[in-house]
């Protein structure tokens, strides 16, 4: 099923073009991943007739099967002569190590960028500008803007909060900043934020699958693809918004923050797609590409 989740967004985004149904979709992809994965369980415990497994009492019922079919998953076990239980307790304890493994790891990001968050100061020179970018572009909720000295990049930190380095803040431009500012502004309006949150969660409870990697590495190019599609026609056009990143690369515009999912695609890929020099691409490359580098 996971697979299934994962062939079906790689070929709906060979025919989809547009970059926000692209971000709905992989977005989709990976809100579907969990349903995929554990309803076919829930049917065999539910929707087997119960008959198939009657005379097999379960958790000491002497009345039959506890839940519908969970007698013949019994049967089964004990079919393979008391070796399976071993084997899935291992598989088990492997799980739920990694699970918790990618957790911590999630968790220690979350701790770090509060603490960013903590030591950071409001910029109010860009007040003015984050307020008329809400309003032409619809966010509802209200954004603030930190000069943070431990941000790596600029990054939309949580559900409101515009991060900044220190020195961006002091020597970027006009560009640089509408550009910056537009581009986090917009993947608030996406949802990117509790989208993050999706992606973090699907990553812990299926860090051993690679199709879950390649969803979750094709959603984060997707995001930002399509913040850059929102964020263009606010800032003059392509080319203005496409000066305006070159700009910002020269303060570390491209961050890694895997705890946060403050993740970027590479920057030459997205001027290219920004400036319709490039197409969406296939979506299996970067999936094989991301495998690899794992």
């Amino acid at each position: 099923p996971v697979a299934l989740v994962a062939a079906t967004v790689a070929l709906l985004l060979l025919v989809v073009k547009e970059p926000h149904r692209r971000h709905r979709i992989s977005a989709a992809g990976l809100a579907t991943l969990p349903v995929a994965a554990f309803a076919p369980h829930a049917v065999a415990l539910w929707m087997i007739p119960v008959g198939w497994g009657a005379g097999v009492a379960v958790l000491g019922s002497d009345s039959g099967p506890l839940l519908p079919g969970s007698a013949l998953i019994l049967e089964q076990v004990d079919a393979a002569g008391g070796v399976a239980p071993w084997i899935f307790a291992l598989i088990g304890l492997v799980w739920i190590c990694g699970a918790a493994c990618f957790l911590v790891r999630n968790l220690a990001g979350y701790w770090g960028i509060y603490r960013v968050c903590r030591r950071a100061a409001r910029v109010e020179s860009f007040h003015d500008l984050v307020g008329r970018i809400q309003v032409a572009m619809g966010v509802k909720r209200h954004l603030r803007v930190l000069e943070a000295s431990g941000c790596v990049g600029p990054a939309l930190a949580g559900r409101r909060t515009i991060l900044l380095p220190g020195i961006f803040v002091a020597g970027a431009g006009a560009h640089a900043v509408a550009a910056v500012t537009t581009h986090e502004a917009a993947h608030a309006r996406q949802g990117d934020p509790e989208l993050r949150l999706l992606q973090a969660a699907v990553e812990c409870l299926f860090f051993f699958q690679p199709a879950c990697w390649w969803l979750s590495r094709t959603f984060q190019i997707e995001r930002e693809i399509a913040a850059d599609a929102l964020a263009a026609p606010l800032c003059g056009g392509a080319q203005s918004y496409a000066r305006g990143l070159l700009a910002a690369a020269g303060y570390g515009s491209k961050v890694e923050n895997h705890g946060l999912g403050i993740r970027t695609s590479p920057l030459g890929h997205r001027l290219e797609r920004v400036l319709g020099k490039a197409g969406p691409g296939r979506p299996w490359k970067a999936g094989v590409v991301m495998i690899a580098r794992r």
